[in-house]
């Protein structure tokens, strides 16, 4: 039988792709040139506060601003929205990780919490399983999926 992913029937080329860590990483390079092309300085991506918490982006407005952006990428809609899926348990480690982050750094102004949620259809599964064994993944999502950006979440 042929592998599926989230509903979404593969090409028989698909078993080859780690499909969450080429997803996700897909994912974050597309909100880091989104957050770019809106002016935010990015000073670090996949910043790991030890084995306790991991931020996804870690950027910096042109108020400086530093904002600690969550990035959650999906191909359809069966386990809820990205922005559903940052729940209080995964927004608390983000909350510790960006408080030993800003121990190390020391920012200047204040901080926010965000979430960029990229979504894709699952009838445009197979065009971005080329994409991303191409290694245009990012570029695909830039252009084809919907991308929204949650700024200063609380939960």
């Amino acid at each position: 039988t042929r592998p599926r992913w989230h509903g979404c029937t593969m090409t028989a080329t698909d078993e080859r792709i780690d499909w969450r860590g080429t997803l996700g990483r897909a994912g974050e390079d597309c909100a880091s040139r989104v957050v770019q092309e809106c002016g935010y300085e990015v000073l670090a991506r996949n910043w790991r506060n030890g084995t306790r918490g991991e931020i996804d982006l870690i950027a910096r407005s042109s108020t400086r601003m530093t904002t600690f952006i969550e990035v959650k990428t999906r191909i359809g809609d069966r386990f809820g929205s990205g922005l559903e899926a940052v729940t209080h348990v995964k927004f608390t480690r983000i909350a510790q990780a960006a408080a030993a982050w800003c121990a190390a750094n020391r920012p200047e102004a204040p901080i926010r919490f965000d979430v960029v949620s990229i979504e894709v259809s699952p009838s445009q599964a197979a065009c971005l399983s080329r994409a991303l064994e191409s290694g245009h993944g990012a570029q695909w999502l830039r252009r084809n999926a919907d991308i929204t950006w949650c700024q200063g979440i609380q939960l």
